[in-house]
């Protein structure tokens, strides 16, 4: 996927933000992960806000099965670009957020087996299969559509009130569906072929649901 020329669509709007002189900064932490908003008041009940939140990590894991165990390294990447609109109807706390999502969500692993298959084991025609012989299964999974709009509701004004404020978000990220990639080599490579089948199933989720908390402070 083609990020590069899209990341651009971000920072323009992050440093349009900073150059009208960001009035508030805001520190959230959700579903989309943690991150930090920079927000401006355009008029008395709307703000513009651009920020990003982020996380990472690497795990390993073993799936045992009754033929072979394999050894599975996982990397996920979680988080994303924001650049929203808060509209305050009422004046006060209550805001209607709507925007563009930017995604940086990748999850990805390797999966190599860590023992000997046996074929007709025990028997007198037993065949022994070495893990470098059995070679190895790698995946990819993440969302096609990299900028998704965002729709939501939230209580908290980063530019108004008081100079501290407690922030609330519940919203939804239209992502589309995640595709999922899978490559196999040696005898592990027909297992690759699942990848239809299983972006199938992903195909009816469609929406990341976002609730996040926060804290913002403001900066004049």
């Amino acid at each position: 996927m083609r990020r590069t020329p899209l990341i651009s669509l971000f920072v323009v709007s992050l440093l349009l933000t900073a150059q009208v002189q960001a009035q508030a900064i805001s520190f959230r932490v959700g579903t989309l992960g943690p991150g930090i908003d920079l927000s401006y008041p355009l008029n008395e009940s709307l703000n513009l806000r651009a920020g990003g939140t982020y996380f990472a990590l690497s795990e390993t894991s073993t799936f045992t099965d009754s033929d072979v165990d394999v050894e599975f390294d996982f990397d996920i990447k979680w988080g994303g670009a924001t650049v929203m609109l808060d509209f305050h109807p009422f004046g006060g706390s209550f805001r209607v957020s709507g925007g563009l999502f930017y995604s940086l969500i990748e999850i990805s692993g390797v999966g190599t087996p860590t023992e000997s298959y046996f074929l007709n084991e025990g028997a007198s025609n037993e065949k022994e299969f070495l893990p470098e012989r059995l070679g190895m299964l790698s995946f990819t999974a993440e969302y096609e559509q990299s900028i998704s709009p965002y729709l939501g509701i939230g209580f908290g004004n980063a530019t108004r009130g008081s100079r501290v404020a407690f922030l609330f978000d519940l919203g939804v990220v239209y992502t589309g569906s995640p595709t999922l990639d899978m490559t196999g080599t040696k005898m592990l490579a027909p297992t690759a072929n699942w990848d239809t089948r299983l972006n199938e199933g992903l195909e009816s989720f469609k929406i990341l649901p976002v609730i996040a908390l926060g804290l913002a402070v403001r900066l004049k």
